[in-house]
């Protein structure tokens, strides 16, 4: 330090004189003395930027990208789109494409897929979820960053895929076309089977051939009710005779007198009978005669009532046979009449349906035309949604472009990164300047004159080595 000697004596008193102006040297004094406060400072700040950036691991991003179809539709038959305004759209699809359900769903996709290749299945972070908007366009860009390399497409792509599974579900109108194809396939088929009973009706029942039709039933009927007369007659009949045989076998006993004329004898079964009963009567008077002569204990008394019990018996096996073959023969008359009964029925009904032709004509008539109608608009509709479907779109998104490669994204920002040694340099020449103030020694001639308020005469500087060589 230089040691001046100052002096009241001056052309200019003191007071009269302005404070020196701090000027650009004085600065450059005060850095360079203060040089090592502001070099530590920047020194350890950049050090320790340095250090803590370096530890920041290197993040992975992938993007999916989806097109948006703006416009919606009311009804698969509406080919009017209502609009929503842009940032309703945007933030909306925003919110969709990060919400849980999608998060859900991508997470079922990965798992499944990794059931089908045998590896474990990745967990999705849904804070590394990112919807954005790429540009001023209708794509949107599904995010998804990870520290690993090999999550973040995969992870992408799932999310993306589950975005428009998701948006389909809450937005898409569902495909009419198919319910309207099944409507118009069973219009036609009934449609067809209407006019094929009409082509019969027509074909088969014409009022020539009604007329015609209609009397041969009318004689069919009493030919029928004829031979009905006839069987009914023959079946009271074959009754009547059974219950007198009844009567004649059963009741009067075998020794009754028995006319076979009385009854039919188509199988010889009732000259059979006669004979037994004949010979039965003859036996008997010879009992009779025998009597006159022996006792009932004599052989040929005995003889002779064995023979007459034997014919007993034949007689009432013989009578039992052939009211059994007569009620046979009742049960195939009855047969016959309940088939001409069901015949006269059916001739009946028949015959009841005739005038009914004309009237289920006039019913086919209606219900074609309501048919054809119905028929009409199904097809105009079928027609209206083709044309609404290939004229206008749905609201609907469509998967641009699955994830590319991973791109490597680094946390760290480089602007900040320069910043903090920036704002540390200018924190230490502050702090330099701080110090500068603090410190109330004499350090040059100004600071002299400054403080004693003298004019410095002149000042010795401060050699180094001038102690040893003194």
């Amino acid at each position: 330090m230089a040691t001046s000697v100052t002096s009241r004596a001056s052309s200019e008193p003191m007071e009269d004189r302005a404070a020196p102006q701090l000027t650009g040297r004085d600065v450059f004094k005060v850095l360079f003395r203060r040089k090592w406060v502001i070099l530590i400072l920047f020194l350890s700040t950049s050090i320790f930027v340095t250090i803590n950036a370096s530890q920041i691991p290197t993040e992975y991003r992938a993007t999916a990208k989806v097109l948006l179809n703006r416009g919606m539709r009311n009804s698969a038959l509406d080919r009017n789109i209502s609009l929503l305004t842009w940032d309703e759209t945007v933030n909306s699809e925003l919110q969709i494409g990060e919400s849980q359900p999608v998060i859900d769903r991508a997470q079922k996709i990965l798992n499944r897929r990794a059931i089908e290749e045998g590896t474990e299945a990745i967990q999705i972070d849904a804070a590394n979820v990112k919807s954005v908007l790429l540009g001023e366009s209708n794509v949107i860009g599904i995010e998804y960053m990870s520290l690993d390399w090999n999550e973040v497409r995969p992870v992408a792509n799932a999310v993306a895929e589950a975005y428009v599974e998701i948006h389909d579900e809450l937005f898409a109108l569902p495909d009419a076309r198919e319910f309207f194809t099944q409507k118009v396939m069973e219009a036609e088929t009934y449609l067809g089977s209407l006019r094929d009973r009409k082509q019969e009706i027509q074909e088969e029942g014409s009022m020539t051939r009604i007329n015609v039709q209609q009397d041969n039933t009318i004689s069919a009927i009493s030919q029928t009710r004829a031979q009905l007369l006839i069987v009914e007659s023959k079946l009271e009949a074959v009754k009547t005779e059974i219950e007198e045989m009844r009567r004649l076998f059963y009741e009067e006993g075998v020794d009754s007198p028995f006319e076979t004329g009385r009854f039919e004898d188509q199988s010889g079964m009732l000259r059979l009978l006669t004979d037994l009963r004949v010979d039965l009567s003859r036996r008997e008077q010879e009992r009779v005669e025998l009597l006159t002569r022996f006792t009932d204990q004599h052989p040929s008394v005995v003889s002779i009532d064995d023979r007459i019990a034997d014919l007993r018996e034949r007689v009432r096996a013989e009578s039992e046979q052939i009211i059994r073959v007569k009620e046979q023969g009742l049960g195939s008359i009855r047969a016959e009449a309940a088939a001409l009964r069901a015949e006269m029925a059916s001739l009946q009904e028949r015959l009841e349906t005739f005038p009914a032709y004309e009237r289920e004509l006039e019913s086919l008539d209606r219900q074609i035309d309501i048919a054809a109608a119905s028929y009409q608009r199904l097809i105009e509709n079928q027609i209206a949604i083709d044309v609404a479907t290939v004229s206008s779109r749905d609201y609907t998104l469509t998967l641009l472009s699955e994830a590319g490669s991973p791109i490597a994204t680094n946390p760290r920002d480089p602007v900040r990164l320069a910043l903090v040694p920036a704002f540390s340099l200018l924190v230490g020449i502050s702090l330099a300047f701080f110090v500068e103030t603090m410190d109330h020694s004499l350090k040059s001639r100004e600071d002299v004159e400054r403080h004693v308020l003298l004019p410095v005469l002149t000042s010795i500087p401060k050699r180094k080595g001038l102690n040893h060589r003194a």
